[in-house]
């Protein structure tokens, strides 16, 4: 993203643009795949899962390569081959430097949070609606009613962020939704109030949804601003690879607590019902626990306002512009 645009009114609808596509993938996979894995009984169908996986890897390297050849770099310093052969990357540096940047430590730490609490709700759904409610049918609709909330506050987001600023749009909505998924953990509620007071949830936590790669965009410039050097393939490639190495642990987390909770894969549906109530009440807690920590993250240690932000980044490409200058003229 910061070799696309450096203007953060763009950065954001290029988050935004992202999280239409991961919208139309998560409808399309909680919608279709309930259909798929379960049978009549509401039961899983073990071999079913693989196929679907395999098929859903091969959609997704298409869409990488896609991704890949049709960006267009519009920020890009030229750098001469001998300064090419010259330049060293110390990692060690870079990781070290981390330390000091606490947007992108808050960034970071939340979408990880995001990843282990939030993301994981579609899961934990199936096994909600399996043994609580024994309806996996309603997940189908789950899967399209999550289109409402989020394409809601995809129109909404513009006029908010300049009302409100990027920062107090990913913090306080958090502890609207931390509630409202508190009311799904510890009170007795039908299986459509569960979709509708999960929907309005996920409106709130939608922003951060949105707006995520901004920020991480954001951070990438403050990183840049801290140690003096635009490594930012180094510090993306990083990022992506502790945040979706770490969040790949959140399924064995769903099938531990699970465990914890007194679930018993081999009776399907028909667990006990002191472990279908348990297992409502995980559904519940894990993402309103998730929402307390994400509002921790941006409350205690995102440390700069968006205006600030703004002159950090115009520095960051004025030092990159001068550097391309001087590669120019040596050239």
């Amino acid at each position: 993203m910061n070799s696309m645009t450096s203007n953060q009114l763009e950065r954001t609808e290029l988050s935004n643009a992202r999280s239409i596509g991961s919208l139309g993938a998560n409808v399309i996979t909680t919608t279709i795949a309930p259909l798929i894995i379960f049978d009549a009984m509401d039961n899983p169908i073990a071999g079913k899962f693989i196929p679907l996986a395999l098929f859903l890897s091969l959609f997704t390297l298409v869409c990488l390569y896609l991704t890949h050849t049709l960006c267009q770099e519009r920020i890009v310093v030229s750098i001469t081959k001998e300064k090419t052969e010259k330049q060293k990357i110390d990692y060690l540096k870079v990781i070290k430097s981390f330390a000091k940047n606490r947007p992108m430590i808050a960034v970071v730490v939340a979408y990880i949070v995001a990843k282990f609490f939030l993301q994981t709700t579609s899961l934990t759904n199936q096994y909600v609606f399996m043994s609580y409610y024994h309806d996996t049918g309603k997940l189908a609709a789950i899967g399209l009613g999550t289109l409402l909330p989020m394409v809601l506050a995809m129109v909404l987001l513009k006029p908010m962020v300049k009302l409100f600023s990027k920062k107090h749009l990913i913090t306080w909505p958090f502890i609207i939704a931390s509630a409202l998924y508190m009311v799904l953990a510890f009170f007795p509620v039908s299986a459509t109030a569960w979709i509708v007071i999960q929907l309005i949830a996920s409106f709130f936590t939608s922003f951060f949804s949105l707006l995520v790669w901004s920020l991480i965009a954001d951070a990438v410039d403050y990183q840049a601003y801290l140690s003096g050097a635009r490594n930012d393939g180094t510090v993306y490639a990083t990022i992506t690879f502790v945040v979706f190495f770490i969040s790949s642990l959140s399924t064995s987390l769903i099938a531990v607590l699970l465990d914890m909770v007194g679930y018993d894969a081999s009776l399907g549906a028909a667990q006990a019902a002191n472990v279908s109530n348990n297992i409502k009440t995980l559904a519940g807690v894990l993402p309103a626990v998730g929402c307390i920590l994400i509002f921790i993250c941006f409350s205690l240690i995102y440390n700069i306002s968006d205006e600030k932000m703004k002159e950090i980044s115009a520095y960051v490409n004025q030092q990159s512009e001068k550097l391309e200058e001087s590669i120019e003229l040596n050239q």
